[in-house]
């Protein structure tokens, strides 16, 4: 009996670049249980999930701070091990033990060593190689090194193997199927974790303006619920609805599975879209693909970059730092046309039967999905 403890405390879009890995391994191994450590608020995208794979959650802003929370969650982890194994009719001493560190912060060290001391026998162990000196190469002020870096999801299968697993097949898709419709439906999600990372609000605005134009066009724009920056687009431009929801990932993802294109930043959103295999444009302001965090299954050329040579650009691994130039010049540089173009490349490319022509006289709807629109399904199965 083999159970595989792997830790991934950290981003939502760390989580889902994660996922199809974890869903192709423990499909290919059904007798293997998988417990799987992540915050509280990203086990709702776990939809679809094998059934060998255990989610365990922690809140690190309540019960789970600080090291009495690594504590606790150690644990409960161990107890969670133990009555599988009294369950399943195995020894504890022949159970084979295994824990993936795809992580590597201080949280998630300590959690592993105190896991390793509660569990009592030998535990083969993998941690992350997150290449940082290779990222920081690529971000410095002064003579980068652009080249293209080992993919995170590489990383992750690199982890994997050292702990004996090498997935056989590809993941697709959470779902066997995607809904098409006669219409355009190109999901749009003008946010991201951090301001340089997100292109100019008046270039995404001219952008939905130019796409209503043609009333085939649906958008679905995903966000926080209470943006006001959303609330703004919905209310002014026609076929225009805010598609997110703070408690059902899963519904997004259902409305995700029916998008012709999304058009996001270098965020979470372009990784939720990829598990639905949905073709993304997005578009990178201070951070650069090369860095590893490009959408699982998405085509290179997708990806929008600054227009112009920029000396400065990448200056950051994650977009959390201030422009070091203070003129975001990379965000300034990014057409609008550009981004338009790809648009419709993408949609001529999935539906090469319909037209795709313009009106310059949008008719104005701002009610909900009409018929055929992609809408929210039921609460996809955890």
């Amino acid at each position: 009996m083999n159970i595989t403890v792997i830790i991934r405390i950290s981003s939502l879009g760390d989580v889902a670049i994660l996922l199809p890995a974890l869903y192709t391994i423990a499909t290919e191994n059904p007798n293997d249980r998988f417990f799987f450590i992540t915050l509280k608020q990203h086990r709702k995208i776990f939809v679809k999930r094998p059934s060998n794979i255990q989610i365990i959650s922690l809140d690190t802003k309540k019960q789970d701070k600080g090291i009495a929370g690594i504590f606790r969650l150690a644990i409960t982890t161990v107890s969670l091990i133990r009555k599988y194994i009294k369950y399943s009719g195995v020894s504890y001493s022949k159970a084979n033990i295994r824990i993936a560190d795809m992580h590597s912060v201080l949280r998630s060290h300590i959690f592993r060593i105190l896991l390793k001391i509660m569990i009592l026998r030998p535990v083969k162990t993998a941690i992350i190689d997150k290449g940082r000196r290779e990222k920081a190469a690529l971000c410095r002020p002064e003579n980068k090194v652009l080249k293209q870096l080992k993919t995170t999801y590489q990383r992750y299968l690199d982890t994997f193997a050292r702990i004996g697993y090498k997935p056989r097949t590809q993941f697709k898709s959470i779902y066997p199927e995607r809904d098409r419709n006669n219409l355009f439906n190109i999901g749009i999600a003008p946010m991201a974790g951090h301001p340089s990372k997100t292109w100019s609000l008046e270039n995404m605005e001219e952008l939905i303006r130019i796409l209503t134009e043609n009333p085939r066009v649906r958008i679905f724009l995903f966000s926080t619920p209470r943006d006001k920056y959303v609330k703004m687009l919905t209310g002014k431009y026609p076929h225009v609805y805010n598609s997110s929801s703070e408690s059902k990932k899963p519904q997004e993802l259902g409305i995700m599975n029916r998008l012709d294109v999304m058009v996001s930043m270098d965020s979470a959103n372009m990784h939720l879209a990829s598990l639905v295999a949905v073709p993304v444009i997005s578009i990178w302001c201070s951070t650069h693909p090369y860095a590893g965090f490009y959408g699982y299954g998405q085509d290179p050329s997708y990806a929008i970059l600054p227009s112009r040579n920029l000396s400065c650009h990448p200056c950051s691994v994650y977009g959390n730092v201030p422009c070091p130039r203070g003129d975001y010049a990379c965000k300034k540089t990014i057409d609008v046309g550009v981004v338009k173009s790809k648009i419709w490349r993408v949609i001529s490319a999935t539906k090469p039967k319909i037209r795709v022509k313009k009106t310059k006289k949008p008719i104005r709807h701002t009610g909900s999905p009409p018929h055929g629109s992609p809408s929210a399904p039921s609460p996809a199965d955890e």
